[in-house]
This record gives structure tokens, C-alpha cells and sequence, in this order.
């Protein structure tokens, strides 16, 4: 059963992170340290760093305490990822977090939880991709408090192989039944991390998806936190991130550049879909009050694109709909742009009836 009412603790909505990665030529310490100071400028408090990438240099270790030192001295909070063969070789920085990603027994972790709470260790942090409910039900019969440990979802650097939206939001689910906070990463368009430069997301959907679309998903899914996975996300991606309202949705599109300035004004309101709307179109349940709308573009419509019922239409002129599916064409309706989305954006929207806003991308001819 979703949780509907279910609402983040985080001010904001959705707490916002970071990755850094050390040993990695593309990576040179200079500019990662560089980059935890945009990280502080815009307010980023989180950031993941792995401790265990096969492509990592010799000098790893020394760069990783580097690292962790700068974050520490910036009051950045660092959630270091560790696997039991590493932690056997690897002094430990000051760190917030422990993410354990595999070769811990359960006793082990719950080891780890008692001297977390005795403030003599780092917070414990469990992968959610792959730990089961039964797993976290014998900690819970161990004494661990599992809304005082970090959960967080694994990304994935190889194409097609990142989760499914349905299995997400089953284990998001579980999650906050047990009281616990859940993390994903998205991907930046910035820059792509090596080996494969595909981008690291959590969610298969989200890898080649616009940034605002990728933000409009995030409640759907139930996370509470986001990291960018990649490294190097651009200082726009991070405060569009942070400034993110999460309550609603924000649709990337392109319009058509011979469209009328009520059309376009049309297109600037806050929507919001219809509660008996279909599976054929999202209708905005807002209309205008301005000037006759003129036919143009009534041509066959297209799956994902933005029409607008013309005056041919009678009373529903003006009534903005995105396209879930292939219609034939109609005089009385305009296609006037194409949003930039998958069918993620479409659930998010629909799932109770959410708010949503048109963010116009760019423009160009039609015809």
C-alpha cells in the first residue's frame, strides 16, 4: 500500500547531496577539493565517497583522508562507502557515515550500531537495494533503533542495469513502514563518471532524463534525500536541487515559436490535473479568460505533446493537455509544444492529482 500522506522530515522536502571520487585520474585531488568549496557555497551539507572502485590509483588513500579532512574543516557531513575486504586495509577518516555495501554479517552491523550510539563511531549506513526485510527485523530484534541508521539505494554505471520505478517505491515503502529515511542518486548532465560515462543513477528511467523532470518524480518514489551521483554536478544542477519544490511537478518543454501570447501566457499558470482525468492526456484543469485562441498546428498528436483547444472548441477553449498516448488530429485542438519527459513524469502527476507548471526550454518553427 503507498503512503500516501507520508511526508519528508527534511526542510525542503528532500534533502540534497553530493559524490566525490578519489584515485581517479579524471578526478585529480585539486579539483575535488575545489569542488566540496561549491559544494558549502550552495549549501550542500551531504557527500558520498566510494572506498572501493576497482579503476582506483595507489594513491587513494592518501587523497581519501585529504578529502575527508577538507569536507570535516567545511562542515561537510562525508558517507564513505566501504566493502568488509577494503575496511581490513583502510584507516578510517573522520567520517559521518559508514555505508555498508557488502561482507558485513548482521552481527557485525549490529556491532557497529552500538558504538554508533555511544559516540564512538560513524553512523551506520545499509545499502537498500539488496538488504532484506528480514535482515532488518532481526536488528530491530537486536536492539537497533532503525530510524537512527542511513539507508541509501546503490546507482548504476552500466546502461539498462539501474532499478525499476515499481521496485523502488515497493522498498521506499517498506522503509518508512520501519520509521527509516531513504536515499537515491540521480545522475548530472554535467559530467559523467568513468568507466562507462553513462551517467549513475538509482532509477533506470531518470539516466538521460532533464534534471526538473528527474526532481518531479522524487515524492512519487518516496525518497527523502537525493545525491547526485555523478561528480562534478554543475553549481546550476545544485541549486535547482536545493530550491526544488517538491510538492509539485515541473514539465521541461519546447514550444512552437508561432504560437499567440495567450498560449504562451496559458502555458506560464500553475496546473493542476484533473481528478477524473484518463489515460489518453493530463488535463489541466485551468483555463484562460483572454483572447479567441486561433487554430494553428491541429495535425495528428504525438505522445508527450502540449495542445491547447482552440475557439473551435466552445467552452473547453483553453484547456491545456499533455499527451499520454497517440490521437488523431482535431481542428479544435493546437499542438503548441513537446515536453520533455517519460512516462515516470506521467505517474507523478497523476498519483494524487499533483501540481504542475510548464518550464519552456526553447522554441522553434513548427512547421
Amino acid at each position: 500500500m503507498r503512503l500516501v500522506n507520508y511526508q519528508s522530515p527534511y526542510p525542503g522536502n528532500v534533502r540534497v547531496g553530493a559524490s566525490v571520487y578519489v584515485g581517479l585520474k579524471e578526478y585529480p585531488l585539486e579539483k575535488n577539493l575545489k569542488y566540496l568549496e561549491i559544494l558549502k557555497k550552495t549549501g550542500v551539507e551531504y557527500v558520498f565517497i566510494s572506498a572501493h572502485i576497482p579503476e582506483m590509483s595507489p594513491c587513494f588513500k592518501e587523497e581519501l583522508i585529504y578529502v575527508c579532512n577538507k569536507a570535516l574543516e567545511l562542515g561537510i557531513k562525508v558517507c564513505l562507502d566501504v566493502a568488509k575486504p577494503m575496511m581490513r586495509s583502510l584507516n578510517i577518516p573522520s567520517v559521518y557515515s559508514l555505508r555498508l555495501d557488502y561482507g558485513f554479517s548482521l552481527d557485525e552491523i549490529v556491532e557497529m550500531y552500538y558504538k554508533q550510539i555511544n559516540d564512538k563511531g560513524p553512523i551506520v549506513e545499509l545499502n537498500a537495494s539488496t538488504i532484506k526485510y528480514n535482515d532488518l527485523l532481526y536488528l530491530q530484534a537486536k536492539g537497533v533503533n532503525l530510524s537512527k541508521i542511513r539507508i541509501s539505494h546503490n546507482f548504476y554505471p552500466k546502461k539498462w542495469t539501474g532499478l525499476s520505478v515499481a521496485d523502488v517505491i515497493k522498498k521506499n515503502e517498506m522503509y518508512h513502514e520501519l520509521g527509516m529515511n531513504v536515499m537515491i542518486y540521480i545522475p548530472s548532465s554535467n559530467m559523467h563518471r568513468p568507466p562507462m560515462y553513462e551517467g549513475l543513477p538509482t532509477v533506470e528511467v531518470h539516466r538521460n532524463l532533464n534534471i526538473y523532470a528527474i526532481l518531479s518524480t522524487i515524492q512519487y518514489l518516496g525518497a527523502d534525500e537525493v545525491f547526485f551521483g555523478d561528480s562534478y554536478a554543475s553549481i546550476e544542477e545544485l541549486e535547482i536541487a536545493k530550491k526544488f519544490n517538491y510538492n509539485e511537478a515541473i514539465i521541461p518543454i519546447i514550444i512552437d515559436s508561432n504560437i499567440s501570447i495567450d498560449e504562451k501566457e496559458l502555458l506560464k499558470k500553475t496546473h493542476i490535473n484533473r481528478r477524473d482525468a484518463n489515460e489518453y492526456f493530463l488535463r489541466s484543469s485551468t483555463r484562460n479568460n483572454g483572447r479567441d485562441i486561433l487554430p494553428l498546428n491541429t495535425n495528428n498528436r504525438k505522445k508527450y505533446d502540449v495542445t491547447i483547444d482552440n475557439v473551435k472548441f466552445g467552452r473547453y477553449q483553453g484547456e491545456v493537455c499533455v499527451m499520454m498516448t497517440d490521437l488523431e488530429k482535431d481542428e479544435r485542438v493546437n499542438i503548441v509544444g513537446k515536453a520533455l519527459i517519460n512516462d515516470l513524469v506521467f505517474d507523478a502527476i497523476r498519483f494524487d492529482n499533483r501540481k504542475f507548471r510548464f518550464l519552456i526550454v526553447g522554441e522553434y518553427d513548427f512547421k
